[in-house]
């Protein structure tokens, strides 16, 4: 028997550049990030968490800097919020260096413990007036990307590695190995997964307190939920069994899969709900965008993703719509996803119904 790789050598992240997620998703997530920005500026949020943060694509740093709020970035992936986040702090402008916190931020201190404030102007109205672009204690370290050497990490943003499925994608796929290798074919074990799924609870998600964010944004998350937890289940399944034995079970699979792929789905999407429920303060609001149709590169027929039907009903579930707040930001947005065609993006703004039991 080979040996299966476990869930967090799985998952962790591959060793590729910012700059690499940024040309994959340059075409893509622009929208995003100007609907989000837009919310800020209408709803003025004193807090902030951005779900799935992944590499900051489709979060504008910096109206959340010069909002003032506290900034929350989640995601599962170690470290990737905050690699992408130092990797921005700094950028040439023209033949200027611009520091994110030094011309953006409305409360500099709070993301740099080495900002300047005696020779620097402490309002950020009056630096964007006076170009200032850098504080008095910037030393500048011309590597690519470029860096402060006096970069000083303050209180925001703060990065949770995190689950936003109120933990359930981890604790479910940290326990596929064991599970798989119990049973004694690829059938039996999809079967033995979908039974173990419709007995799990929550475990732990994002470590913040109940009620405690006034904007919560889940921007293509749910899209993405099941991918990892299925393709990892499903290179288990190789992994535990023989070619020989795979081929046998080849014909009752697709059924199988297709059961647990969309219980998987479920499980998951309640979970994300459920935990931001949990999180949102009363009149807090929720910016949430998923995928409401997909062309495939070089064809002309749209189809709807199999996860859309279960999406909306979880939504309709646990929030009501609010298509006043901002209006023109819930206008249906096609996007190009790189090589693999293109998308129809549907942006809701939501508030939590009455409280979870």
């Amino acid at each position: 028997m080979k040996t299966v790789q476990d869930w967090q050598e799985y998952s962790r992240p591959r060793a590729v550049s910012v700059e690499y997620h940024r040309r994959k998703t340059s075409n893509f997530l622009t929208g995003q990030q100007a609907n989000i920005s837009a919310l800020i500026g209408v709803l003025q949020p004193e807090s902030v968490l951005c779900m799935g943060a992944g590499y900051l694509n489709d979060i504008p740093m910096e109206d959340l800097a010069a909002q003032g709020c506290a900034v929350h970035l989640a995601d599962w992936l170690p470290d990737v919020s905050r690699h992408a986040f130092l990797h921005d702090l700094v950028q040439l402008v023209g033949e200027r260096y611009a520091c994110l916190v030094c011309r953006q931020a409305k409360n500099p201190t709070d993301y740099c413990g080495n900002f300047n404030l005696e020779t620097n102007l402490t309002s950020r109205a009056d630096r964007v007036a006076a170009d200032a672009t850098v504080c008095g204690n910037f030393e500048v370290d011309e590597a690519r990307p470029p860096h402060c050497r006096a970069y000083l990490p303050g209180i925001n943003p703060i990065f949770h590695e995190a689950d936003v499925t109120q933990g359930r994608a981890v604790d479910f796929a940290e326990q596929i190995p064991k599970l798989i290798a119990r049973t004694k074919s690829p059938r039996k074990s999809f079967a033995k997964a979908i039974t173990k799924l419709r007995s799990m609870k929550s475990g732990i998600g994002v470590p913040m307190a109940d009620g405690s964010v006034d904007l919560i944004t889940s921007s293509m998350v749910a899209s993405q939920f099941d991918f990892e937890p299925f393709s990892y289940f499903q290179k288990c399944i190789l992994q535990n069994f023989s070619s020989g034995v795979v081929e046998k079970d080849k014909n009752h699979l697709k059924d199988w899969e297709l059961e647990f792929r969309n219980d998987l789905f479920r499980f998951l999407m309640e979970g994300h709900c459920r935990e931001i429920v949990r999180l949102l303060r009363p009149n807090g609001r929720v910016y949430f965008s998923i995928e409401t149709a997909h062309r495939r590169a070089g064809s002309r027929e749209w189809f709807q993703p199999e996860t859309l039907p279960a999406t909306l009903e979880l939504i309709g579930t646990y929030f009501n719509f609010d298509f006043d707040a901002v209006p023109g930001i819930l206008a249906p947005e096609f996007a190009q996803t790189g090589t693999d065609g293109t998308s129809l993006i549907q942006s809701y703004i939501l508030s939590a119904k009455s409280p979870m039991n």
